[in-house]
């Protein structure tokens, strides 16, 4: 059996379910730049990519870059500081987070969601303390891309 000691957990996907929050979101970014997108296209598929091309998922006619650029925004806007966010924990996480860091693990959080709402989303779970240090896609003050290029070092 393994004896690990530090244990890296992803936010979306694994800790929270946030997929009716963003495109609810979505939803609303389109509405306020006055975008009009068949409700159909709004399905949790879409979900994972850069903002531009989850975009161009929702809207594949859309060629506008200041209409892009403007959907972007707004989608940051409401989405960094939704303060009704419908995100969920998923069942039994918490229980084993909690578990995980009274035995002594270290705990970290790797996500590629920007810091702003990542901080957001762990202070309305109550996931400040459970975690020894969460890394957002930036925060380092270059952005992380997430390439093909994934080599790593031990």
């Amino acid at each position: 059996m393994h004896n690990y000691q530090n244990y890296i957990f992803d936010l979306d996907g694994t800790i929270v379910n946030s997929s009716d929050e963003v495109l609810s979101c979505f939803k609303k970014a389109f509405k306020e730049a006055k975008y009009e997108v068949d409700e159909n296209r709004f399905t949790s598929d879409v979900i994972g990519p850069p903002l531009a091309q989850i975009i161009q998922m929702l809207a594949p006619e859309l060629k506008d870059e200041n209409k892009i650029n403007e959907i972007m925004q707004n989608y940051r806007r409401l989405y960094d500081y939704d303060e009704n966010d419908i995100s969920f924990m998923y069942e039994g996480i918490n229980e084993l987070l909690i578990r995980l860091k009274e035995k002594g693990y270290r705990l970290f959080m790797a996500t590629f969601k920007p810091k702003i709402p990542t901080m957001r989303l762990v202070k309305n779970f109550n996931l400040d303390k459970i975690f020894d240090d969460i890394y957002t896609i930036d925060k380092f003050g270059k952005k992380i891309t997430n390439s093909n290029d994934r080599r790593c070092s031990k």
